[in-house]
Formats: structure tokens, C-alpha cells, sequence
């Protein structure tokens, strides 16, 4: 019988440390400058990038400013709530609506610039589920299981629409993402065949094989 998990995409989800612990929620700010015309939603890989001068275009308090990662780009964590206004002890709530009904952020920015909170610790633990492509290198879901890959860039709204794609699956060390074999749980209840050949839509605990705060060599699969 084929596998049957719903195509429901949701970007890259925290989930539990490396070491066996539960993911704590803890996250640090990041900047967007005004200039940026990314969408953003919770879920969105993001990485570094070099602030300059002009109105919007750097942050006063001090906070560094990061972009939308592209597929292959070595990341810097995860997004995993947005604001619209600088969210300090210093921000005024008079006169400034926070829009807290939106959760993400549009291509259009604040004049100011926007914020997302970015959980980038390089011990975190995703689930992201990946595509339905063919798997690489003619491997099955079950090959995959401690392998890498890349991840594809899709625009949500309300969550991202990022996946693991499973066309790059390959033991290449200097891929971003090391799976970690799928989640046990109801998000893989119609995953019932890892003898298939594609992706089946299939949800994956994983972790960044490269990242900006911790491997800037990664490992290869087997």
C-alpha cells in the first residue's frame, strides 16, 4: 500500500535538544531591514547579514540584522515569531499597534525596519517534513534515515512552506541538513512503506549539519 501523509508543509518546527532535552522556547532577536523584500512566517531558515546606514536599514538598539536563507546558504537558525515594531524595554505601546493578529511579515516593511525572534541554537532539533521528489542517488525513504540534504525555499503565510527536498538526499558533508530519521508520531501515521523511492511527503527530525554559531565543516551522511 503507498504512503498517504498529507502535504501539509509548516517550514522548520523546534522541537528538543541534541542531548535528549525539550526545546525550552528560548530565542534571541534578529533585525530586518526596511529594504528587505522577503516574505516571513515561523519556520523560515534565515542566516546573517551586514547592516548598513540609512533610515530603516540598520538598528539602533543594536540588534543584528539577518535575510532569508536560500537553499544551500549555511544558516543561522530558524524563525519562529515575527514583529512589526522593535519589541525592547525601550518601545513605546502608545500609538503603536504591534498588529499582533499577523504573524508574519510581508514583503513591505515598516519604515523602521521589522523583528523575528530566531531560535538559533546549533543543538536544536527540527521536524520538517519533505517533499515528494524522487530521493537522490536512487535511495528510498529508509536509506535516507542518516543522510543529508538541502532544503527547498517556498513562501507561506501563516507558517513557512520551506521542505526538506529530497532530490539533494546524499552523504555530502557540506549539505546544511542532517537527518536524523523520521519523528515517531502522528505526523508520519501514513507513512507505512520506507521502501519508497520518493519523498512521500514524510516528516523528518533533523538538524542543521552547518551552521553559523557552531559547524562551519559538516559531517557526511552514511
Amino acid at each position: 500500500m503507498p504512503n498517504t501523509n498529507p502535504n501539509r508543509p509548516f517550514g522548520f518546527r523546534p522541537w528538543r535538544f541534541l542531548n535528549g532535552n525539550p526545546w525550552n522556547g528560548a530565542v534571541n532577536l534578529y533585525f530586518i531591514p526596511a529594504n528587505d523584500t522577503n516574505v516571513y512566517s515561523p519556520g523560515d531558515i534565515v542566516k546573517s547579514v551586514a547592516e548598513s546606514t540609512g533610515a530603516g536599514l540598520y538598528d539602533i538598539n543594536g540588534v543584528p540584522a539577518v535575510t532569508k536563507a536560500a537553499a544551500g546558504d549555511t544558516p543561522r537558525g530558524v524563525v519562529v515569531a515575527c514583529s512589526q515594531t522593535y519589541p525592547g524595554a525601550t518601545s513605546s505601546l502608545q500609538g503603536n499597534s504591534l498588529a499582533l493578529e499577523q504573524t508574519w511579515l510581508s514583503a513591505t516593511k515598516p519604515a523602521n525596519g521589522a523583528y523575528v525572534w530566531v531560535c538559533d541554537d546549533p543543538n536544536v532539533i527540527f521536524k520538517a517534513q519533505m517533499n515528494n521528489a524522487t530521493i537522490g542517488g536512487g535511495g528510498t525513504i529508509a536509506s535516507s534515515l542518516s543522510k543529508n540534504c538541502n532544503y527547498a525555499v517556498t513562501s507561506g503565510t501563516f507558517v513557512s512552506g520551506t521542505v526538506l527536498n529530497a532530490a539533494t538526499v546524499a552523504t555530502t558533508a557540506t549539505l546544511p541538513v542532517r537527518l536524523l530519521g523520521l519523528v515517531n508520531g502522528a505526523e508520519n501515521v501514513g507513512i507505512t512503506d520506507l521502501t519508497s523511492t520518493t519523498g512521500d511527503f514524510a516528516v523528518f527530525q533533523c538538524m542543521f549539519n552547518l551552521h553559523e554559531l557552531g559547524r562551519t565543516t559538516g559531517g557526511a551522511g552514511v
